[in-house]
Formats: C-alpha cells, sequence, structure tokens
C-alpha cells in the first residue's frame, strides 16, 4: 500500500477507477469543487474517508499534500507484451520509452506532458530508472492514473520488440542531423528519452531508427528532459492533426 496526495492526484485516482482504499482530509479544509468532486467520488464507489489533523496527515505523507491524501493499492506495472495488447488496436499511437532517467520530479512530468499530448504509454527500464512513487504520482497531477506504465529488464530488447510491431524509433540526441520539425512524426511512434546528464546511451541510441533534435541558441546546451519531451510530443501532436485535416471526405 502507498499514500498519493494532492487533490488533483487523488480526484483522478478516484475517476479513472484505481484501486483507492481510504481518503483522509485534513482538519477545517477549505470545500473547494475539486474536494467536494472527490467526496463525491468517494460516495459513488463507496471509499470510506475521514479527517485527521495536519500532524497525523504530516507522518504519513510529509508536506504539500494540499490536505487531501488517499490509500491505494501498489502501482500496477505491465510488461511489454501486456502494454503492446492494450494499445495496438489505436491507430497511430505514440509511445515513451525512457533511458536512465532518475528523477522522480522529471517522471511525473514527463507523465503529465505525455498525457496532454495524447500518449498511449510510457516504458521505463528495471533498473537505473525513477520507478512510481507519490513525488511521481503528485508531480504528474493525476496524469499517471490515465497512462499505463511498463517496465523492461533490457530497454534494447524492448526496442527492438517495439519495432517488429510496427513501432517506428526516434531517438531525442544532441548529435542528430536533423531537427525535430525536419521529419514526419505522424506514424505509430516510440520516443526515447535520455538523462539529463549523458542522453541516449550508445547502445540505445544505435538501435532507434532515426534521431532528431532540438536546436539550441543559447549557452547551454541542454534543456531539461520534461521540457525536450514537450516539445517533441507537441510536434507530433500538430502533425498529426494536420494530416487528419487533409483526409479526403467520403463522396456522399
Amino acid at each position: 500500500m502507498e499514500y498519493i496526495k494532492g487533490r488533483n492526484s487523488v480526484r483522478e485516482a478516484l475517476k479513472s477507477g484505481r484501486p483507492v482504499k481510504e481518503i483522509i482530509f485534513l482538519n477545517g479544509i477549505k470545500g473547494d469543487y475539486v474536494v467536494s468532486e472527490i467526496k463525491l467520488l468517494a460516495k459513488d464507489r463507496g471509499i470510506y474517508y475521514h479527517f485527521a489533523d495536519s500532524k497525523y496527515i504530516y507522518s504519513l505523507v510529509g508536506e504539500k499534500h494540499q490536505g487531501v491524501i488517499a490509500l491505494l493499492e501498489n502501482y500496477n506495472y505491465l510488461d511489454l507484451q501486456e502494454l503492446l495488447q492494450m494499445i495496438l488496436p489505436e491507430k497511430d499511437k505514440v509511445i515513451l520509452a525512457l533511458d536512465c532517467i532518475q528523477d522522480p520530479r522529471n517522471l511525473g512530468a514527463i507523465l503529465r506532458t505525455a498525457e496532454g499530448a495524447g500518449v498511449s504509454g510510457l516504458i521505463i527500464p528495471e533498473h537505473r530508472s525513477a520507478r512510481i512513487t507519490p513525488v511521481v504520482e503528485k508531480s504528474s497531477a493525476g496524469a499517471l492514473s490515465y497512462i499505463p506504465v511498463a517496465i523492461v529488464t533490457n530497454l534494447n530488447t524492448a526496442i527492438l520488440k517495439l519495432k517488429e510491431s510496427g513501432f517506428w524509433i526516434c531517438g531525442l540526441s544532441l548529435s542528430a542531423e536533423s531537427f525535430y520539425d525536419q521529419v514526419d512524426l505522424t506514424g505509430p511512434l516510440c520516443f526515447v528519452l535520455g538523462s539529463e546528464g549523458k542522453g541516449l546511451r550508445n547502445l540505445v541510441e544505435k538501435n532507434c531508427d532515426f534521431t532528431v533534435k532540438i536546436p539550441m541558441k543559447g549557452k547551454i546546451n541542454s534543456l531539461n528532459v520534461s521540457v525536450a519531451c514537450g516539445i517533441i510530443l507537441y510536434e507530433c501532436l500538430r502533425q498529426k492533426t494536420e494530416k487528419s485535416k487533409k483526409k479526403p471526405r467520403n463522396p456522399l
């Protein structure tokens, strides 16, 4: 079992049907619309909620809980095959694979951006990677409730499996020849993002079908990985949207 904290995280966990065991509100919490919605959702699902003082809540989750926490069963990771079975019926799906991203706040921010851009799933390696924690949950602002996460023992093996399943593999790399807006991003894609300090590992980058880069004009030659993720995902979404507008209508 684990606690998640924050109004949006708790609300989205309830809305998405995740296994919430109980909800605890801070005594005297102000009843804004999110708090009211959490109470209604809990009542509809028959989930017990109660109130507690700040000292007790702090003992469970620390600070920055916004007056609401929830107890959930431990996060249920998928394996790669389960993820593929879930998303393959989708058309022009997009997934993310993260190569040794260890900061939980970056992972949460990536999940939040990915959900907004319509990403179908996320892949993380078993070793040298941030896992799903309450920090990730809160940083994702509830997005974790809508994006399935698969964990794999070997990212390179997973990339080869994705290729067999029809995905093009696009890596973000400072050494790429093409800029991110100069390539076709409209098909089924897996974007591979590396850590801020080292980028993609050599073999991971070698296994990508192609790589792209983001132009940098300042003296610092890299972006926060969650920012870079947002840039590439929304370029992908822009291209897919433009492509869908150009499809001819069926004759009457």
